[in-house]
């Protein structure tokens, strides 16, 4: 079985709203609701589950009858950083140890079903799986506001998700991350490299951009109507 993990834990500081980022709309959908409705059209995902505060139960449900989101199993609270959140979701329902979990952010809205194919095909010959995008900034590291080095970018990557692993690998690399106290991975693939693990890197596109400020929505109402009219 294969399943989409949501972590929609954020609370939209940044965007100035009383509502969290992702029920606000983008194009007249709510910004979940684009990743939701990506997952419920693809034969490759039999299940999503979604973390956010729990007082948001409610509002994942509303979303969910309103594109008729019939894949979607359960909602788990999220924790107070993103490796606990989704420590979070894969306890959420029974899993088998061969299943394959999609782990996606809900502020990247635009995935494309492409991505999530290629993710799902490299984790099931690989065992995990993550996508990435060519850097094209010159990159420096800095240190006390003094530029110390630029860093070739020639294999470096910027990280989007989805992320994917085989179930029990991605299990088994929280678990070591507990032991060894590490507690606030930025994502899953540095708690699977932690625990000695490789992952195969997935292409992933321009538009499938994070959502953080109110200039981030701006720009994604331009990729929505591009989206829409094709």
């Amino acid at each position: 079985m294969r399943y989409a993990l949501i972590l929609a834990g954020g609370v939209g500081r940044r965007m100035q709203s009383s509502l969290p980022k992702q029920f606000l709309r983008i194009a007249g959908i709510p910004l979940i609701g684009w990743s939701l409705r990506t997952f419920q059209q693809m034969d490759e995902i039999d299940g999503i589950v979604i973390t956010c505060g729990k007082e948001y139960f409610p509002l994942i449900k509303d979303v969910s009858v309103e594109y008729s989101i019939s894949k979607l199993l359960a909602c788990a609270e999220s924790g107070n950083t993103r490796q606990l959140s989704c420590k979070n979701a894969l306890e959420a329902i029974p899993y088998r140890d061969t299943d394959i979990v999609l782990i996606h952010d809900a502020a990247r809205p635009f995935v494309s079903q492409e991505i999530v194919r290629a993710c799902i095909l490299a984790a099931e010959q690989f065992g995990a799986a993550s996508t990435y995008v060519p850097i094209n900034d010159t990159i420096a590291e800095v240190h006390n506001d003094f530029v110390q080095k630029t860093v070739p970018r020639e294999s470096l990557r910027a990280a989007q998700t989805p992320q994917c692993f085989r179930y029990s690998i991605i299990r088994a690399a929280h678990a070591r991350a507990q032991e060894l106290h590490v507690f606030d991975a930025t994502d899953d693939v540095s708690l699977l490299l932690l625990n000695g693990g490789i992952v195969r890197a997935v292409d992933g596109d321009s538009y499938n951009i994070k959502i953080t400020t109110p200039e981030d929505f701006a720009l994604a109402e331009i990729i929505a109507t591009k989206i829409m009219r094709k």
